[in-house]
């Protein structure tokens, strides 16, 4: 998985967490706007499987007049990759 963190938007690292049916499998801080990680984790087979990635921060480019954008900015997930284990 490929993610991109606005970090001199947000004044800082951005501290992420990275939950497959609710377990956490990877955490870590971003300290440079981009990053790829790796991760292998045991995925239900029989049933639909919830990925969810939580930052500790965001940013409001409409606030700081970066852009009209209102919307609460903290990552962007530029690719993934989710296939079986070899």
């Amino acid at each position: 998985m490929q993610l991109y963190a606005p970090i001199d938007a947000l004044g800082g690292p951005a501290h992420v967490a990275v939950r497959v049916n609710g377990k956490v499998v990877d955490d870590f801080v971003m300290h440079s706007s981009d990053i790829a990680r790796e991760i292998v984790v045991r995925s239900h087979g029989d049933r639909p499987n919830e990925l969810t990635i939580d930052t500790d921060r965001t940013v409001l480019p409409a606030a700081k007049h970066l852009s009209a954008d209102r919307r609460a900015l903290g990552l962007r997930l530029n690719s993934m990759r989710w296939m079986a284990a070899q």
